[in-house]
């Protein structure tokens, strides 16, 4: 029995002095980290990716962008928070409220499609730009200056396509 007791002892010692592995697993489905995890991803979605140092509003740039929030939609619908403390149902409420604000920019709103004042806001934030310029803040002003032709031209195509 006492052999017994040191293997037991010796089992134990092992394993207490084995690294521990970090795996960060999948949230749940319909977990509180699932919801976060489903923010995050949202939040990726909220600006459009630059390109040449602009937004890129094109139809293929929008039409991605819209078409990744349906697995986001689907993660924030197999969540039910009905057990979740008030807290927690909150975050789940502002979270699809994102979403719905996103879904209604890119398929109802579409202001870089409908508005040209939206370029045009643009332009004027180049425009007011106080002068002398700090000299870290100089590159970045001469990228948006470069940057005024390629805006105007995809202001030509994004309008002219609604």
């Amino acid at each position: 029995m006492h052999t017994l007791d040191i293997r037991m002892a010796f089992v134990l010692l092992l394993a207490l002095a084995a690294p521990a592995v970090a795996v960060t697993p999948e949230p749940a489905a319909g977990s509180y980290e699932d919801l976060v995890a489903a923010f995050d991803a949202l939040r990726a979605l909220s600006e459009p990716a630059l390109v040449d140092g602009l937004p890129d509003y094109s139809p293929t740039a929008t039409t991605a962008r819209r078409d990744a929030l349906a697995p986001i939609a689907a993660r924030l619908a197999a969540i039910d928070p009905r057990r979740w403390d008030r807290a927690r149902q909150v975050d789940w409420l502002v979270v699809r409220s994102a979403l719905n604000q996103q879904r209604f920019e890119l398929e109802v709103s579409r202001p870089w499609a409908r508005d040209p004042g939206f370029y045009v806001d643009q332009l004027l934030e180049i425009t007011f730009t106080e002068l002398p310029v700090k000299s870290d803040a100089l590159p970045a002003l001469r990228v948006r200056l470069r940057g005024i032709p390629k805006l105007l031209a995809a202001a030509r195509t994004n309008l002219d396509a609604a």
